[in-house]
């Protein structure tokens, strides 16, 4: 179920009265927030090696190419964090702190 419908039942059940509402209310929400330890989990990783990035970032200017900053990043970040998640992060989680020049082969920079 999607996490608008269950949230739409919860608040629905919350302002009324009915036989095991406990229960019943403490599974929508059990439910509802079922994965917020795993978000919790990827966002302390991406939080974690931000610093790193932005370092690599900063010595480069003129922009660089995923590979070029992965490979830049060998030993300041942990095993966790790949490639595919650097790829990941400058685009969405860090999309506000980043530039992205768009060609053949996408470069990042810091946003000025």
């Amino acid at each position: 179920m999607k996490i608008s419908v269950l949230s739409a039942i919860a608040s629905i059940l919350s302002n009324i009265d009915f036989e095991n509402k406990d229960a019943i209310m403490e599974a929508v929400n059990a439910d509802l927030h079922r994965n917020d330890a795993v978000k919790a989990a990827k966002a302390k990783v991406y939080a974690d090696n931000w610093d790193a990035v932005r370092d690599v970032l900063a010595l480069a200017p003129q922009g660089a190419t995923v590979a070029e900053i992965f490979d830049s990043l060998d030993g300041k970040v942990g095993s966790d964090f790949t490639k595919g998640k650097l790829t990941y992060a400058l685009g969405h989680q860090w999309a506000d702190r980043v530039v992205k020049t768009e060609g053949k082969v996408n470069t990042y920079a810091l946003k000025a």
